[in-house]
């Protein structure tokens, strides 16, 4: 039944009908699923009882018509937010709780071996170490990182995974062309323990075709390319590494929601993963998609024809980039500092430095002189 809501206002009164989705009946179930059918509810815990409720309901909610399988998963729930959030990882221990596939963890609240001499309250580590400590006994991998990607068992392209983190589940869409959607806290680790997701959103083929284009080919090609250095040996050098965090950030304003095709950057003399990295990162804080294709990049736009199709899919929605709306990004993201400020405080590592990026850190502190 829908849930009638009434608003009184100046104009008089108002209704707004929505669906009541407490009430709405499971269209979803576990019977079949990779054999789950088999096991007995003696053999299955009271945690993966609790977690198959939480999947089939969202999976229900969210309109998928089965339950799929998938390869990994990567807790985004791992930060201390309050009592809630501790309580409910420690229950699904005790109730014997195990996940079923790989399960990789974000960082968590604090350092959780040095975090007295970092200063922290006593209090705050032991709560954020105590929700650590309880994912890791439900059998997630001691990673405590925001890159999952970085790490050897990363996902390949067409796996079904549930991640949470925005900026690794815009980087396994996009550069892996791995299959997950923007997954919610504590969600992310009942479908770890159950090892199924509902088949919706981009897991679903044809709801990864990009809606729109934005076009950066002419900005690269009068602006940049005759900007970067002729004796650059690799991207590093290249001058412009701010410019993808900063791209990342407007391609996800720009695309207003929707999956975007990006055109222009293969013409740059390279792209790294750290590039990438950084502009799935600045792309996950303005853009709702969990996914953009970039033409002959990413794996899922490589080739003239694939791409052509793709903007064909587009129609009339396009964007050109132009020098206006870079410049702007560059002014927005680089306005905090008034007149006269000191700069105090440096933060590194949103998301996670790579090995190379540590490398590069260290050499250009070695250079200073200060």
């Amino acid at each position: 039944e829908d849930v009638v809501i009434r608003i009184n206002n100046i104009n008089g009164k108002t209704e707004i009908r929505s669906k009541n989705l407490l009430a709405m009946k499971s269209t979803l179930s576990f019977d079949g699923c990779g054999g789950k059918s088999q096991q007995t509810d003696q053999t299955i815990s009271q945690a993966e009882k609790l977690a198959e409720s939480v999947v089939q309901r969202i999976g229900c909610i969210s309109g998928a018509t089965e339950l799929i399988p998938i390869n990994s998963a990567h807790i985004d729930a791992v930060t201390y937010i309050g009592e809630g959030g501790l309580r409910f990882a420690q229950r699904l221990v005790e109730l014997g709780g195990k996940v079923k596939v790989p399960t990789t963890l974000n960082s968590q609240s604090t350092d959780r071996r040095r975090w007295q001499e970092l200063g922290i309250d006593a209090n705050v580590a032991t709560n954020a170490n105590s929700v650590g400590d309880a994912y890791l006994e439900l059998g997630c991998e001691m990673s405590f990182t925001c890159a999952p990607y970085l790490l050897p068992n990363k996902p390949s392209k067409g796996d079904n995974i549930m991640w949470g983190e925005s900026n690794a589940v815009v980087f396994s869409n996009s550069v892996l062309g791995a299959r997950t959607e923007k997954y919610a806290d504590y969600f992310d680790i009942c479908a770890a323990i159950v090892g199924f997701v509902g088949h919706t959103g981009v897991h679903v083929s044809e709801n990864r075709k990009p809606s729109i284009v934005i076009d950066a080919t002419n900005f690269i090609r009068v602006h940049l390319l005759p900007e970067i250095r002729t004796d650059a040996v690799d991207e590093k050098e290249s001058g412009i590494d701010s410019f993808y965090p900063v791209m990342g950030w407007l391609s996800g304003n720009l695309s207003d929601g929707r999956i975007p095709l990006i055109l222009g950057f293969d013409l740059l003399p390279s792209m790294s993963r750290d590039n990438l990295k950084a502009f799935c990162a600045a792309f996950g804080t303005t853009g709702s998609s969990p996914l953009f294709h970039m033409s002959n990049i990413t794996p899922e736009a490589m080739g003239d024809s694939v791409i052509n199709e793709m903007i064909q899919s587009c129609g009339d929605r396009r964007i050109e980039v132009s020098k206006e709306d870079v410049m702007g990004a560059y002014t927005t993201l680089d306005s905090g500092k008034q007149s006269g400020d000191e700069i105090s405080l440096v933060a590194l590592g949103n998301p996670h430095l790579s090995v190379e990026e540590m490398k590069d850190l260290i050499y250009i502190i070695y250079l200073d002189d200060r």
